[in-house]
């Protein structure tokens, strides 16, 4: 698997995954243990645990996220034959995107059942997201049967990722602006002073409106941090639900 070569590279340099630790604050994390520390968490949960100053933590709290909801299917047969990818764009229907991944990679691989991904992308006070996955099910099963009228589900599992998603508004580029000049003038002279030289790269989610930017600059600071020789940490996460 990727994950376990990354890992097995990882440790292999000298450095440690530590999973399901909490951090409550980035700066007792930081202080006199490394020269970095790349954060790739959403920014409404950077906020809370940075200890920015509060003019700085109201703007980057301030953008709205949406959730990502996925309900999988298990079934006994293919749903969609050949399609792979469906983008849903009638808007009377409750769900964003059905994707069959095992129109992507063999049955085989997973027990020889068929995986359906039924997608949302959610405000924080939508109403989906305190249903569970038998609630989910009966909403999504009549807007389901009008694709495939017949389909035998053996299994369901239901998780939630949230800040999945910042909302690009009107004036998204200027907050960008301000946040990127401050983030970079007195957000780093801050950490640098009371943090022991601690430099603090934040790489939150409204960098950038798609997912390969993101890791385009996460990847040119993993760099630079190897290039400078640098001890550092990366602190990422983003919660995940199953139900």
């Amino acid at each position: 698997m990727f994950a376990d070569r990354i890992r097995m590279e990882i440790e292999k340099l000298g450095g440690e995954i530590k999973l399901n630790t909490e951090i409550k604050s980035i700066a007792d994390l930081a202080v006199g243990k490394f020269d970095k520390v790349l954060v790739t968490l959403p920014s409404p949960i950077f906020g809370k645990i940075a200890k920015l100053p509060q003019n700085y933590t109201d703007k980057i709290t301030s953008i709205p996220h949406l959730h990502a909801q996925v309900l999988i299917l298990t079934l006994k047969k293919s749903f969609m034959n050949k399609t792979y990818w469906l983008n849903i764009t009638q808007k009377d229907f409750p769900f964003l995107v059905l994707a069959e991944h095992t129109n992507f990679m063999d049955k085989k691989y997973y027990g020889n059942e068929h995986i359906l991904y039924i997608g949302n992308y959610l405000p924080t006070d939508h109403p989906f997201l305190k249903m569970n996955k038998s609630e989910l099910l009966k909403k999504f099963m009549p807007y389901l049967k009008k694709i495939n009228p017949k389909f035998d589900i053996t299994g369901s599992y239901l998780f939630l990722g949230p800040f999945a998603q910042p909302v690009v508004k009107i004036d998204y580029p200027k907050l960008i602006s301000q946040l990127l000049k401050e983030n970079w003038t007195t957000f780093l002279h801050l950490y640098c002073s009371t943090l022991l030289v601690v430099t603090l790269y934040v790489l939150f989610q409204i960098w950038s409106t798609t997912k390969g930017k993101f890791m385009s600059i996460l990847l040119h600071l993993e760099v630079l941090l190897w290039k400078e020789n640098l001890m550092g940490i990366l602190v990422s996460g983003h919660s995940r639900a199953g139900k």
